[in-house]
């Protein structure tokens, strides 16, 4: 199965990054994400995508350290393998809606505030930016029921990294996962 690509959604800083939380207008969401997907049909990514079923896409990067992007519709998780973010957290987790745009001709993965850091190991972790989710709902972002999934899905990760379920529980073995 083919998929052109993934772009992401700042929920809350389409309007950038260093000007904090805020609800912005549609106008301004359309046109933050026609950048992100201008940028990459210009050829200036070093990543590539394949969707390899209605549950799991696959984003790789090209570079050195060999990032390896899964995006997870359901259960709303992106996780990375690999990643660079935190160096001494190999697998970083990030709560969000990964759903296809047909305007743009693309999925959106729109990050809900919420990540969870996890060790080589596969089950220290920590918990980040519950303080951004907790701001998101105040200024208005996110209603009860929409907080309220983001919690769930956040503590059947959790529950899963516990279970010494993670990542292989969420992710293909066909994918070559494994310690990072």
């Amino acid at each position: 199965m083919g998929c052109d690509s993934v772009i992401w959604r700042r929920f809350g800083k389409e309007h950038g990054e260093d000007d904090g939380f805020r609800v912005n207008a549609p106008e301004v969401v359309r046109q933050g994400l026609r950048g992100e997907i201008e940028k990459i049909r210009s050829g200036s990514s070093d990543r590539t995508w394949v969707r390899v079923s209605d549950k799991l896409i696959v984003e790789r990067s090209n570079r050195p350290e060999g990032e390896v992007c899964y995006y997870l519709p359901e259960p709303h998780l992106l996780i990375i393998q690999n990643s660079m973010i935190v160096p001494e957290w190999p697998w970083y987790v990030h709560i969000g809606i990964t759903e296809y745009d047909t305007d743009l001709a693309c999925w959106v993965f729109t990050d809900h505030f919420v990540d969870v850091l996890v060790q080589a190991d596969q089950t220290t972790h920590t918990v980040l930016d519950l303080d951004d989710l907790v701001n998101a709902r105040s200024i208005g972002l996110l209603d009860t029921d929409e907080m309220n999934t983001i919690l769930l899905s956040t503590q059947a990760l959790l529950d899963r990294i516990r279970e010494g379920d993670f990542p292989a529980g969420l992710i293909p073995a066909s994918e070559g996962i494994g310690g990072a």
